[in-house]
């Protein structure tokens, strides 16, 4: 899955919005990018966990990227460590899996990190050498999939499926049009067995956190960015709902790849798109930046209402008062959170970092969840949201 810099998600403003639905059985909700709504996370959380994660010497964790609750350990994979941690349920270190290499047992790049949770195997996606890596939780390597021969073009993002092959997605890039936009199943040797969408368009893109992952339910939700819609894998692809934006989206701009639309990127513009978006049941939260937003917008969808909240803030007081934090505070004033992708089925995982700690508002809050530690000489705080 291909990753933003962090910078990106400091988009902050949310979206107010009327609901309704069309003739057939797809949702469609309207989205406001100036809406003020906001979002209550008493709506939908029910209560908090957090784990601290244990600094030592071989633990200094720079970002969680995926996390996996795998025989009562946390699995933490951090992109820009290139490594893989593992803590016991109340955070304490216990191992790691750094294979960084040129060897054929080595990756790269940790790309991605996928849990076949029935053998306890973790699959490392090294696009870089063009292969799969399978590891089991001792970090030993057990096997190596070459995609090299079969798959030349880049995917931004692969999700493991219970058949031993991958769900793999790519939306175009903004460069040019390429026979590998859209969404198709690969074998772990980089053969298509088929297509489950295809994207014909061309249009200015900004890549997503990530646009597939695994719902609370267990089954595949993906981020459409080019229809802005949600959509629902389990060997069918299947839309959920459709959001009808009130501005500018990248279809506005077809025709134009990246380069032509850099001009406004400088100016500070960005049409209404999501970074990410992450289906709990019930709802779908989601992240966006627009052009009308200089910090870009959230929005929550209830399917069972068939209603939407959009808007810049969230009240991050839960079901039963417990207080929530933000991922990431800069300035004192712009705040952002970041669901991360997990295999939960009953919570959501928006890890915690120094940033929010080294602000005003949140500094109180540092002595109590760090137990008096240093805040610059943290790990990320796992903050694991229930959901209701």
């Amino acid at each position: 899955m291909r990753r933003l810099l962090f910078a990106t998600l400091l988009l902050l403003a949310f979206v107010g919005c009327s609901a309704n639905k069309n003739s057939g059985e797809v949702a469609v909700v309207e989205v406001n990018p100036l809406s003020t709504d906001v979002i209550p996370l008493s709506s939908f959380v029910k209560d908090v966990e957090f784990v601290s994660l244990e600094l030592t010497d071989d633990s200094v964790i720079k970002r969680v990227n995926e996390l996996f609750f795998y025989e009562d350990k946390y699995i933490v994979a951090d992109h820009g460590s290139d490594a893989i941690y593992m803590f016991d349920k109340q955070g304490k270190y216990l191992s790691k899996i750094a294979r960084k290499g040129r060897a054929n047992n080595e990756y790269l790049n940790l790309d991605d990190v996928m849990l076949d949770d029935k053998r306890g195997v973790l699959i490392v996606k090294d696009f870089s050498s063009r292969k799969f890596l399978y590891y089991n939780l001792a970090g030993e390597c057990i096997d190596v999939q070459s995609f090299k021969e079969n798959c030349t073009h880049y995917f931004q993002d692969v999700i493991n499926l219970a058949n031993g092959n991958f769900l793999c997605y790519e939306f175009a890039h903004g460069i040019q049009r390429h026979s590998y936009d859209g969404i198709w199943e690969m074998t772990p040797s980089g053969d298509i067995v088929r297509w489950v969408l295809r994207n014909e368009l061309l249009h200015p893109t900004s890549s997503p956190l990530y646009a597939m992952a695994y719902n609370t339910q267990g089954k595949i939700s993906i981020m459409n960015i080019e229809e802005n819609s949600d959509m629902e894998y389990d060997g069918e692809l299947k839309t959920i709902v459709k959001y009808d934006v009130k501005g500018k989206t990248a279809k506005d701009y077809a025709g134009m790849n990246n380069t032509d639309y850099a001009p406004r990127w400088g100016q500070g513009k960005m049409f209404n798109t999501r970074y990410w978006a992450y289906n709990l049941g019930r709802y779908t939260l989601s992240k966006w930046s627009g052009e009308e937003r200089d910090f870009g917008f959230y929005s929550l969808y209830d399917t069972r209402k068939n209603s939407i909240k959009v808007g810049p803030k969230i009240d991050f007081t839960t079901a039963n008062g417990a207080q929530c934090y933000p991922s990431v505070v800069l300035g004192n004033t712009k705040e952002a959170i970041e669901v991360i992708p997990s295999n939960l089925r009953d919570a959501i995982v928006v890890p915690l970092y120094a940033d929010t700690f080294l602000s005003d508002k949140y500094a109180s809050a540092a002595e109590k969840l760090l137990d008096g530690g240093d805040v610059e000489q943290m790990n990320p705080i796992l903050q694991i949201w229930k959901i209701k």
